[in-house]
């Protein structure tokens, strides 16, 4: 009898485990959308009973929201801001956009900067028609750039300089995938993942309590991933050289600027960052591709929650870097 006790223990252990486990269906919710000028793509695994409709149309809203408030349309918050010559009165998560983005700036000794749109606008890279401005043109936009130029005050924001022009593109992507996440673990979803165009995050593991595995695009290869790391939940973003860009007189050129030369930075080919948040891997994937890989990297690891592989190239091959947390496979 009391062999048989311990026994009757361990299997009702296993058998509440395995009811629980089975609550959630094997099979994912899957949806794709286009915000952002890119997909965004949505991957849950639900509780059974579950309104999977409501939160993918809720979740939709959302995406749609930030698209629009963020954007590039003229109605647009960015472009409002950038347009006003005054005191601008800002909702609480306006200000909260600005002052992360601020706080990422300086980390980053402002090599990720919000104020860098009118870059992007003589380089042509926002209208999908890049071509190679002249000195001038970037001489003059260089003037109007710069983070601390932007001043919050309670619960209002102005530029010091007319002419600036904000560009939220860094940022908005990873704050959408926030967002994106926090209202799913509202309805009760326990594991997903949700991508916009590369910018993404993962929480709880999945059903089969197998972590999710992210795989890095290889820079030189289209298409091809060059190599993996596996994550329970966090953030994962990549800045690469590989998204946009023209070559002029056998000159690659990429959307990628460097906020204090007015060109594209040339140091890195490839940028990935782990974090807690999509918003701040986001920027950071821009920020530290700009400072390059030393500096890039020292940053990185003093950086709490943070963790990063660096490509760059070096005698024409490509090498690369990570932080001490990450174990690529």
């Amino acid at each position: 009898m009391k062999k048989i006790f311990p026994f009757c223990i361990i299997l009702i252990i296993l058998l509440i485990y395995f009811l629980y486990t089975k609550r959630r269906t094997m099979h994912p919710v899957e949806e794709t959308f286009i915000y952002f000028d890119t997909f965004v793509k949505l991957k849950f695994y639900p509780e059974r009973e579950m309104a999977t409709k409501r939160i993918i149309e809720k979740v939709k809203r959302e995406l749609e929201r930030i698209d629009s408030l963020y954007g590039y349309e003229k109605c647009s918050f960015t472009n409002k801001l950038s347009k006003n010559k005054d005191k601008m009165k800002i909702t609480g998560e306006e200000c909260f956009i600005l002052r992360k983005s601020k706080y990422l700036s300086e980390i980053t000794d402002g090599a990720f900067d919000i104020t860098v749109g009118l870059l992007e606008n003589i380089w042509g890279f926002r209208e999908d028609k890049p071509h190679l401005p002249d000195k001038v043109e970037i001489t003059d936009a260089l003037s109007k750039i710069g983070y601390k130029n932007i001043i919050l005050k309670d619960s209002t924001a102005s530029l010091k300089k007319e002419g600036m022009v904000i560009d939220l593109g860094g940022v908005s992507k990873g704050y959408a995938v926030d967002r994106a996440v926090e209202l799913l673990k509202k309805e009760g979803v326990k594991s997903g993942i949700v991508d916009a165009g590369g910018d993404l995050k993962v929480f709880g593991k999945k059903p089969d309590g197998r972590k999710w595995l992210i795989g890095i695009r290889d820079p030189e290869k289209p298409g091809a991933i060059i190599k993996r790391i596996s994550i329970d939940q966090g953030a994962v973003a990549t800045s690469g050289n590989y998204e946009r860009y023209f070559i002029r007189d056998g000159k690659r050129y990429h959307h990628i600027m460097n906020p204090k030369t007015g060109y594209p930075a040339t140091s890195c080919v490839s940028v990935t960052i782990i974090a807690k948040e999509a918003m701040i891997s986001d920027a950071l994937a821009t920020g530290i591709f700009v400072l390059g890989p030393v500096k890039g990297m020292i940053l990185i690891e003093k950086l709490a929650d943070v963790e990063g592989i660096i490509m760059y190239k070096e005698n024409e091959s490509l090498k690369i870097i990570t932080s001490k947390g990450v174990e690529l496979r």
